[in-house]
Parts: C-alpha cells; sequence; structure tokens
C-alpha cells in the first residue's frame, strides 16, 4: 500500500510505501507493531466486522 500527503501551507509533502499487510485487510482499522526489550516485538490490531469490532 503506497500512501501520499500533498503538501499543504503547514506541512510538506510526503510518500512512503506501507510493508505491513495487516493494513490492508477488509475491516482493519488501525495496526502497530514494534519491538520493546523486555516484551520483544509487539502487535496491537483493531479490525471491525459485521459490527462488531475486535482489538488485540
Amino acid at each position: 500500500m503506497n500512501v501520499a500527503v500533498a503538501r499543504t501551507a503547514d506541512q510538506y509533502s510526503c510518500r512512503w510505501r506501507n510493508t505491513n499487510r495487516l493494513l490492508g485487510s477488509t475491516g482493519a482499522i488501525g495496526v502497530m507493531t514494534g519491538h520493546i526489550r523486555d516484551a520483544g516485538y509487539t502487535l496491537a490490531f483493531a479490525a471491525e466486522r459485521d459490527g462488531h469490532r475486535q482489538i488485540a
């Protein structure tokens, strides 16, 4: 998924390519990945389908 943000009076334009395939999933609301030394690799994900919202 490629994302582009147009230039405004307050910010420069930018483009980036997302490599997280979860964001392209149907119903995906948001996703965050990361790494914390004590916990290791982490994932927070929210999705909605058939009126039900799941957050993990």
